[in-house]
């Protein structure tokens, strides 16, 4: 029987064509209690996400068919939160700086350190516990918003547009 105080296991996709490199990064993550989906393309990456659902996308760079960036764009066309981070053994500083402008968490050169790549795995998987408050920072926000004079509420307009987006965004607690 389940320990109810028991943390969830972290889900990890990790896609990238060289099946050494992918079955390396398998078991580092499997022997971190972490549950691994290996994939050997981006294209398999997105039919496995909806059945899957990471909470940690990793990819390489440099694949067959479509590349790192493209399917950083796919992941974030459809959850602009989910943490990416990229690999890549022939990356040049422009393909690191078009990376982090796209929203990847990290961007991790081959061959990778077993230590850096661990520490960079926990600190860009989410926090449960930070995602549920963020879910409810909305909510809060417009309570709170309504008690403020209609002055400040007018030079604030900016913010209801983003609060708006992370609260579609963002998962609904009550729902997991």
């Amino acid at each position: 029987m389940a320990s109810k105080n028991k943390a969830p296991v972290k889900k990890i996709l990790v896609v990238d064509d060289d099946s050494d490199v992918l079955n390396l990064l398998e078991k580092w993550l499997v022997d971190e209690k972490y549950e691994v989906k290996p994939v050997g393309s981006a294209i398999e990456a997105l039919n496995l996400l909806p059945v899957f659902k990471p909470g940690l996308v990793i990819t390489d760079l440099f694949m067959e068919g479509m590349d790192g960036m493209s399917l950083l764009n796919k992941l974030h066309d459809d959850n602009p939160l989910l943490p990416v981070i990229m690999l890549s053994g022939q990356a040049q500083i422009p393909d690191a700086i078009k990376a982090m402008h796209l929203g990847v968490s990290a961007f991790l050169t081959k061959p990778v350190n077993k230590e850096e790549f661990l520490k960079t795995i926990s600190k860009s998987l989410p926090d449960e516990l930070d995602r549920s408050k963020l879910a409810e920072f909305p909510k809060t926000w417009f309570s709170r918003v309504r008690k403020w004079p209609i002055l400040l509420r007018w030079q604030c307009w900016w913010l209801l547009p983003m609060c708006l987006c992370l609260s579609q965004v963002l998962p609904d607690p009550v729902r997991k």
